[in-house]
């Protein structure tokens, strides 16, 4: 592959690694600011690439979008490492995600960030693929996702509705994320005075 072209299809690669969904090509010469011409060549190649060297990687094209995959011939791998990733019991940041969800979903991903202060991508997707909860498209933003309970958790929860959760009303309330963030900087600064002191 030419150094240019290699480039360009290295841009687009990271560009689907990192958006972990389908796009279409029009999005990713936007965001790449690549020609239309070059996002389609560059995905033919990244393609070839992938299929000459048996990368464990592929390309996914459906709808008019494409989504950076594993490739099926390690179907089972990756299968067998599903199962085992996600039988077990939830780490402590996936309750958290999704205690925040429980009580302020539905939420979009950068809300959820914010409160955590980190990225919630991979708590997100492992709350999803065990159907604790669900991803619609945001009413104010089509471009983005709001998260909620899943009604399937809900109900093993045992709850008739989720405004049944333990103290739901209290929690929700936007004083509750006032005082924690305020807590949270106010150890934030006792921290740094007491580093400064030592």
């Amino acid at each position: 592959m030419p150094e240019a072209e290699n480039s360009a299809a290295a841009k687009l690669e990271a560009l689907l690694f990192a958006a972990g969904r389908p796009m279409s090509e029009r999005q990713l010469a936007k965001l790449s600011q690549l020609k239309p011409k070059e996002v389609s060549d560059s995905l033919q190649a990244l393609q070839a690439s992938y299929t000459s060297t048996g990368s464990g990687l592929s390309l996914l094209r459906q709808e008019g979008k494409v989504q950076l995959v594993t490739n099926p011939t390690y179907g089972p791998l990756v299968e067998h490492f599903v199962k085992e990733e996600f039988a077990g019991p939830l780490s402590r940041a996936a309750m958290e995600t999704l205690a925040i969800i429980s009580y302020r979903g539905p939420i979009e991903k950068p809300a959820i960030d914010m409160i955590r202060g980190v990225n919630s991508g991979i708590m997100l997707r492992t709350l999803l693929i065990r159907g604790l909860v669900e991803r619609k498209r945001s009413s104010s933003d089509a471009r983005t996702y709001t998260y909620s309970l899943s009604m399937d958790f809900v109900r093993h929860l045992g709850l008739a509705k989720i405004n049944d959760l333990p103290k739901y009303d209290e929690l929700r309330s936007n004083d509750v994320l006032e005082r924690f963030a305020a807590a949270e900087a106010g150890a934030s600064m006792q921290e740094g005075e007491s580093n400064d002191a030592s």
